[in-house]
């Protein structure tokens, strides 16, 4: 029993070790996860957009949001589709 227990203690201080070096490392790049869900979301936006044509109505169903919900975030991200035609 006591076995176990020092070996999940040991186990924990593990996982924390490796928390607190992954989070050294992110730090040490400047990562910003806000700002690479955002590049993530304009990319997949404008490759459902091309996808579709530039037909919103069809890039929210490839990407499975409301039409007026993809609207808003090409207003918030600026994105403009490309004339269709």
């Amino acid at each position: 029993m006591e076995e176990q227990q020092h070996n999940l203690e040991q186990g924990h201080r593990a996982q924390l070790d490796e928390i607190i070096m992954i989070k050294s490392d992110l730090e040490r790049h400047n990562f910003d996860l806000k700002q690479h869900i955002i590049e993530i979301e304009i990319s997949l936006i404008n490759e459902a957009l091309n996808k579709a044509h530039g037909i919103v109505a069809a890039a929210a169903r490839i990407l499975g949001v409301r039409r007026t919900t993809l609207i808003e975030k090409m207003k918030r991200y600026q994105i403009v589709r490309e004339a269709r035609g």
